[in-house]
């Protein structure tokens, strides 16, 4: 018996969203688009279409953007037009078992996705990172577009820190697409803009310090701030953390291999300034900030506005926290276990050496909350 789909609404949506417990997956099928789902995760919602292709009935999968940035109504208006650009797909001979589409910019990333571009551990921000700087192009045959256009378009873009990283991501893209003839060039001549800032070494004052603390509460964003200063882990450490990772108990934080940019578990020691502030949520499950934190440049804009600070990003307070301990006469190795790298010493002694330094880790964090307890008093 053929199940009856029905249309999505907005309250489905929702209730789905949060009666999700940490990293439980759902999909909540369209009834009123053909292969249109939301599909959610651990680090928030997208929209998926699933096609069938051709002839031979090649099953195909396309990511048509997240939600709530893509909307239930924008979602289906956007399965509409994949549909129609479907139609160009045509078989590549008449005896092939593979067909060819006259490619665009967003059907090479969605065929690179499936291959190598899937496995890279921060493929989801490379993909926003492409098809944000290059919106204009997307729905273009690459057949039309050629390196110079692709230049003009990132000199272009606003942010030159984004369209530097765009050429970063596009490259290997580019070659790979060329390499099965999706493309007739590989991207070598295109040039990151002129004028983009190899390296940040912004750091925050105390005065800075002072003021971002006076007006950090205890809503997500403000939270999840407090817990970078407190234990100096990635914004994406923090804003991906599950409560079952946290032994109150013990005081430790045991971030998973998956999602340590290194690809080894971190064991991170909790000041009790970081206990006090989760216990609150002690007997919670599930995903620490629910849902996801995406919209971290209002919140920016915000804190800006409130601290008379500008010029500081969320990656910045990592740096400060680090060049703190350096002057607290932590030593360089402690300071590289606290920031979590892989190799806190060389390359040969790492190999022999083991040790995470479990016991400097913590009195180097007791040192840094001390500090900002003073400076926020």
């Amino acid at each position: 018996m053929t199940k009856i789909l029905t249309p999505l609404h907005q309250s489905r949506i929702n209730t789905a969203i949060s009666k999700r417990k940490g990293a439980e997956r759902f999909e909540l099928r369209d009834g009123a688009t053909p292969g249109l789902a939301l599909c959610g995760g651990p680090l928030g919602c997208s929209w998926v279409m699933r096609a069938t292709v051709g002839p031979q009935k090649i099953r195909k999968r396309f990511n048509l953007g997240d939600y709530p940035t893509v909307t239930l109504s924008d979602a289906r208006r956007k399965a509409a037009e994949k549909y129609e650009e479907l139609k160009s797909y045509i078989p590549s001979s008449a005896n092939s078992n593979v067909l060819s589409v006259a490619p665009t910019l967003s059907s090479v990333i969605s065929e690179y996705e499936k291959c190598d571009g899937g496995t890279l551990k921060r493929w989801d921000e490379q993909k926003r990172r492409l098809e944000h700087v290059l919106v204009s192009l997307l729905q273009i045959p690459l057949a039309s577009l050629s390196e110079p256009q692709i230049q003009l378009v990132i000199d272009a873009h606003p942010s030159k820190s984004s369209a530097a990283a765009c050429v970063r991501y596009l490259r290997p893209m580019l070659r790979w697409a060329a390499k099965r003839g999706m493309c007739a060039f590989k991207g070598g001549e295109i040039e990151q803009p002129r004028g983009v800032k190899r390296k940040r070494n912004r750091m925050l004052s105390d005065a800075e310090l002072q003021s971002l603390f006076a007006q950090l509460k205890y809503e997500r964003y403000d939270l999840a701030v407090r817990l970078m200063l407190l234990t100096v882990a990635r914004r994406e450490e923090v804003c991906a953390a599950s409560l079952d990772e946290f032994d109150l108990k013990r005081a430790v934080w045991t971030i998973p291999a998956e999602r340590c940019k290194n690809g080894r578990a971190l064991v991170v020691p909790l000041v009790p300034d970081v206990v006090a502030l989760l216990e609150p949520f002690r007997a919670r499950t599930g995903a620490l900030f629910q849902p996801a934190l995406s919209n971290w440049d209002r919140w920016q804009k915000r804190m800006f506005a409130l601290t008379h600070t500008n010029g500081w990003q969320r990656h910045d307070l990592r740096r400060t926290s680090a060049t703190l301990l350096g002057g607290m006469g932590v030593a360089p190795h402690i300071v590289e276990i606290v920031l979590g790298h892989a190799e806190p010493h060389s390359q040969l002694a790492g190999i022999y050496n083991q040790s995470r330094y479990e016991r400097e880790h913590r009195d180097a964090l007791m040192q840094l909350a001390a500090y900002y307890r003073k400076i926020s008093t």
